[in-house]
This record gives structure tokens, C-alpha cells and sequence, in this order.
């Protein structure tokens, strides 16, 4: 493959990539907010405290 294709090939993928991209944008204003607050993880430290349980406790 020749430099001068590659560099043309890759300008046209990454304007298509680019014109795709604005076109789906307007997908992302119709969404509505998620009912369920963003699962941050849980502590570890609760697992490996010296509480003598081992665990959390319910």
C-alpha cells in the first residue's frame, strides 16, 4: 500500500467516524435519567477489619 492511499484512506475513515458520530449525538438528549443511583462499589476494608465477624454484618 502506497503512503499517499494510506493517508487518504485513513482521512475518509476518520471523517466518516467523525459525521457518525454527530449523528448519533442527538440520540444522547432523548435519554432519560436512570432511576437507580450509580453503584459506587463496596469497602473492602469491612472485609478485613478485626471486628471478629469476617464479614459485614446485615
Amino acid at each position: 500500500m502506497k503512503r499517499r492511499n494510506f493517508i487518504k484512506t485513513t482521512g475518509m475513515v476518520a471523517a466518516g467516524a467523525r459525521l457518525a458520530g454527530t449523528a448519533s449525538a442527538g440520540n444522547l438528549l432523548n435519554t432519560t435519567k436512570n432511576k437507580l443511583p450509580r453503584w459506587k462499589g463496596f469497602n473492602l476494608l469491612d472485609y478485613f477489619s478485626p471486628r471478629g465477624t469476617g464479614g459485614r454484618s446485615a
